[in-house]
């Protein structure tokens, strides 16, 4: 199944679905610091990265987002700008379009904020496909404060553009620790071209990776919670990454969590934030990934791209559900 990334970040939605066996013909993507990540770690040549390793890594981040780099994949920057008659031809369409206005740690504009309203600009360009060219699948991810922004209006609104440009649809809470040791619950909707037939996605069930993303090959340091008020404890899995991580260990209502590291020959406890590789892993990357993004964006950037990003494995899994049900004449 070929598909396109749209509010692609750094290629989660990608991954994953390559990972399932589909392949991927586009991406549109805002963020240039996102971009430049994308580019580096799914598009280069061999020789062109180690082209750009010649260059100053403080001018890498500029080169990579010329054309040549993208080596002839399809590339928007601002999907208001984005036409049906210009997209290359797709089964299905990925999109994790900006959460910050639904979340519940935001000012909860939800689809009248200006990041949010912006998946309504998908529906306008399927609307400009007749119906039997739109793609066959649908995959939109979104955090959790979606299902309650504006009493539930919001979502229901999605929902029923969904089901007015045909497709029937299905949703899911799936939380990332299912895959990888990271408590981040996503709503994941999927939706299928009712002239189709009918094709269950959803639910998909968790897998039992032990170590799957394991933060260093020691199995320590571990993470931890702190309370103010409570103290420290030790837990199984990070809170969710979040955008803002790399200003130090994520704090919400007094709670901070990070990783405890333990000084040498003492029992001295210290807590520290993770570094941009750690956030990585607990989205799923591979190391060889993580590397890719280094060479093009600061750990600034890198934190960002981690905590504004779906995991990999999860995508996967919806993927190879999708992979059942694909049809043989595509």
């Amino acid at each position: 199944m070929k598909f396109l990334d749209l509010f692609a970040g750094i290629g989660g939605f990608r991954r994953g679905l390559e990972l399932a066996g589909h392949q991927c013909v586009g991406f549109c993507e805002f963020d240039k610091f996102a971009a430049a990540s994308y580019t580096s770690m799914h598009l280069l040549t061999d020789q062109q990265r180690n082209n750009l390793k010649e260059i100053p890594k403080n001018k890498r981040q500029k080169e990579i987002l010329k054309d040549e780099y993208r080596n002839g994949e399809w590339y928007a920057s601002d999907i208001r700008d984005v036409r049906a008659s210009e997209l290359p031809n797709a089964e299905c369409w990925c999109f994790g379009a900006p959460c910050q206005d639904f979340s519940i740690s935001g000012k909860r504009k939800g689809l009248d904020g200006e990041r949010s309203s912006l998946v309504r600009e998908v529906f306008r360009i399927l609307e400009e496909f007749q119906e039997k060219d739109r793609p066959e699948w649908l995959i939109y991810e979104n955090v959790k404060g979606m299902l309650s922004s504006n009493s539930g209006l919001d979502y229901l609104s999605i929902l029923s553009e969904m089901d007015r440009l045909g497709y029937d649809i299905e949703w899911q809470n799936i939380n990332s620790r299912w895959f990888v040791p990271q408590n981040r619950e996503r709503i994941y909707t999927v939706g299928h071209l009712r002239r189709y037939g009918s094709a269950k996605i959803l639910p998909i069930e968790g897998a039992n990776r032990e170590n799957s993303a394991s933060i260093n090959e020691r199995k320590y340091p571990c993470f931890v919670d702190m309370n103010y008020g409570a103290g420290i404890k030790t837990t199984e899995a990070a809170r969710a990454l979040q955008s803002r991580y790399y200003k130090g260990v994520s704090s919400r209502n007094g709670e901070v969590s990070g990783v405890a590291v333990k000084a040498y020959n003492s029992d001295t406890i210290a807590i520290r934030k993770l570094t941009p590789k750690e956030c990585f892993r607990l989205q799923g990357w591979d190391d060889d990934y993580f590397e890719r993004a280094a060479m093009a964006c600061s750990d600034t950037q890198l934190y960002k791209q981690a905590g504004n990003g779906v995991t990999v494995p999860v995508v996967e899994a919806i993927g190879k559900e999708i992979a059942k049900h694909e049809r043989k004449s595509v």
